[in-house]
């Protein structure tokens, strides 16, 4: 079997969990059968590290308009010369699959099969809030409708699907994920990032992230003068700057940006809470990564959430303020807490990279049976 794999993924996504997929499960995949071979190749410069394994190679194109001259005669016929050369490169075996990590379609006269990874329907849900929405949901329309397989991260995000697009059940595979090894419980706790009680908030803020309710939320809650609300994620916008300052928490909230897993990890270790407030995610690896450092967690109560850490979370009702701050005022609560951390560690065991490559790895395999 021949898997060609585009690097979307890992062009247009330097902060976010979803490379984790790639990086993690393309080894792990090749460790179980030898014959396996990967092909990942790449537009534009990879913009994060790469799954590495002596069955995994690599094709660049970003460079290939810089051998054709003059560039404005070549210009109009360039995606008809990449699509030939990758036909060259690549092959057009039956037997080889085309696995998209972001809704791209092989080159034309294609004989192998074809797979997509859904990771969630943010765009369907919510076309008038996402710029170019319209162009993203035409792309995934032709690669969902084309593919023989389509991967879904939860099942929440296979009935979403089905909301929207016109796919039988036979042709989705749902697909777990999980959280690197290095996400667990440490005996001591490294106390260079943080000497103070914080709450955790990580990764991206967009409108359903639910972050500026949590920063309202915060100021509102009479604990944040001894507790401080650490954000790990990219640099403030000019909004987000604003609102700090209108709320009057400038002070209270840190950001730590471009930190790595260790120091993530640390930070989940020694967090009075991680908060998970988003209005709606397509699954949720750092609820995992949590858990499995034995973090409390404070969650909005959506499908995804509940699939994944179960009754571990504290939930709180999505998009409520005051929802929120009641759900911080139960961390005082020592018994109950210490019950959801055990738990949460628990459920994160469940889960893991292998089990999520076999799973895989079984369904590309079926294709051909």
């Amino acid at each position: 079997m021949k898997l060609i794999i585009d690097g979307v993924i890992f062009e247009n996504n330097a902060f976010g969990g979803i490379k984790r997929i790639f990086s993690n499960v393309l080894p792990l995949m090749c460790d179980l059968d030898p014959k396996l071979r990967v092909v990942l190749f790449f537009k534009k410069t990879p913009q994060s590290f790469l799954p590495i394994h002596p069955q995994i190679s690599y094709v660049h194109f970003e460079k290939m308009p810089d051998y054709l001259h003059p560039w404005h005669l070549w210009q109009p016929h360039y995606e008809k010369i990449r699509n030939h050369y990758m036909k060259l490169r690549f092959g057009n075996d039956p037997t080889s699959i085309w696995l998209s990590t972001y809704f791209t379609r092989p080159f034309t006269k294609w004989h192998g099969k074809e797979v997509v990874f859904v990771y969630d329907l943010i765009y369907e849900m919510y076309p008038e809030l996402l710029p170019g929405s319209e162009r993203v949901i035409r792309k995934k329309n032709q690669a969902i409708l084309s593919a023989d397989k389509v991967f879904c991260i939860s099942a929440t995000t296979a009935r979403d699907l089905q909301k929207f697009y016109p796919v039988t059940d036979s042709r989705i595979v749902v697909t777990h994920l999980s959280h690197d090894q290095i996400f667990s419980i440490r005996k001591s706790k490294n106390q260079s990032i943080a000497t103070e009680k914080f709450i955790l908030y990580v990764g991206r803020r967009g409108f359903y992230k639910g972050f500026n309710l949590l920063l309202n939320a915060y100021s509102k809650w009479d604990k944040n003068r001894e507790i401080k609300l650490f954000v790990v994620g990219p640099s403030w916008s000019p909004e987000e700057k604003s609102l700090l300052l209108s709320l009057g928490v400038e002070g209270a909230v840190s950001l730590f940006e471009n930190i790595d897993d260790e120091q993530l990890c640390d930070l989940y270790n020694q967090a009075e809470a991680f908060i998970y407030p988003s209005e709606y995610e397509g699954f949720g690896i750092p609820l995992l990564e949590a858990m499995a450092c034995g973090c409390p967690v404070i969650a909005s109560n959506i499908p995804s959430t509940q699939e994944v850490a179960g009754e571990v979370p504290i939930y709180f009702e999505p998009g409520n303020t005051n929802s929120l701050e009641r759900a911080l005022d139960l961390l005082s609560n020592n018994a109950e807490i210490q019950t959801r951390v055990s738990k949460g560690i628990a459920v994160a065991g469940g889960f893991s990279w292998k089990n999520t490559a076999s799973q895989i790895y079984r369904a590309l395999k079926a294709l051909y049976e």
